[in-house]
């Protein structure tokens, strides 16, 4: 997939894949979201049922009530593995570095079929030029080379950063860019 993005006489001088912790852990935030959500999903349909297994009659309306908050807490269940979903989109993503752009394989699972859809973003020299980055003590991080500001359907503004993301060595990666 990489060698038929690039173009004949364009040499690759990095390839790299963003690391699958950061990804993952930069997620957490919105997995305790889950965690919240399931649990008061679960009172409610514990309320509905009168915190007791109903005894089954003919036709129980308790049931029929119940099945909302519970396929709300299916919902919670989802938000609960949004870690786990950009864990794979992370193993997914593939960051090549030639000597002429910077090239970003973006698997997205939401797009396309059922399995996913990779989008391939290029960046030449003059996006590399204003890129930023940042790095954690351990060296990681991410080199943003685009921030694109768009309104999302309420017509709030989002800002996206485009860029190598997560990777495990920024300063290296840095000083082959500056090379260009």
């Amino acid at each position: 997939m990489v060698r038929e993005a690039l173009a004949p006489a364009e040499r690759m001088l990095w390839l790299g894949r963003p690391s699958p912790g950061v990804w993952s852990r930069r997620a957490l935030g919105i997995s305790l979201l889950g965690v919240i959500w399931c649990l008061v999903t679960l009172y409610g349909t514990l309320a509905i049922l009168d915190f007791s297994l109903p005894r089954f009659k003919p036709f129980d309306w308790r049931i029929v009530l119940a099945l909302g908050p519970f396929l709300f807490f299916l919902f919670g269940l989802l938000i609960l593995a949004y870690p786990f979903w950009e864990r794979l989109r992370s193993e997914r993503t593939v960051y090549v570095l030639t000597d002429r752009r910077a090239v970003i394989f973006d698997y997205e699972w939401t797009r396309g079929s059922f399995r996913g859809d990779v989008e391939v973003k290029s960046f030449g020299p003059e996006k590399l030029k204003g890129r930023f980055h940042r790095i954690d003590p351990k060296g990681r991080g991410d080199i943003i080379f685009e921030q694109v500001t768009e309104r999302d359907s309420d017509g709030d503004v989002v800002i996206k950063e485009q860029g190598f993301k997560g990777i495990r060595d920024v300063q290296d990666v840095d000083k082959l860019i500056e090379e260009l």
